[in-house]
């Protein structure tokens, strides 16, 4: 059984008085958010996860990691779009999610992170141009 909930990461009391001891497993986290790119403190969500014993991802998609860098700040697992901000042109379809090391091969995330996913060619080439050009936009 799968339960959840919508918080207001920018609420952490709200954000604590939703974390059940023990059953919460996961917290998301979109930082900044689309449309609105409400910013939410990734250290202190960090923390109250930890302090849960949950973990925190972060959906980085719209910041990228150009500008920010939620492991650094304590996140456990990120999320980025390729198709977005990185690659820059919209002519490639691709994700990719990184975490710390120590939950390589942890019991966490050991069967998420353990499927590889190849790309064509072309498709790696265009990602490529698109980070040619990162810095400038």
């Amino acid at each position: 059984n799968i339960t959840f909930d919508f918080v207001d990461f920018s609420d952490l009391g709200l954000l604590e008085s939703k974390l059940m001891e023990g059953k919460t497993k996961l917290l998301w986290l979109e930082t900044p958010t689309n449309p609105t790119l409400k910013v939410s403190d990734i250290a202190a969500s960090a923390s109250l996860a930890h302090k849960h014993e949950a973990m925190l991802v972060v959906d980085n998609t719209f910041c990228s990691p150009y500008t920010q860098n939620p492991l650094e700040m304590g996140a456990d697992a990120v999320v980025h779009s390729v198709t977005k901000y990185i690659s820059g042109h919209s002519d490639c379809v691709m994700g990719v999610v990184y975490n710390r090391c120590d939950l390589t091969h942890g019991t966490h995330l050991k069967l998420a992170f353990s499927f590889y996913f190849y790309f064509p060619l072309h498709v790696l080439c265009s990602q490529r141009n698109g980070r040619r050009l990162y810095g400038l936009r």
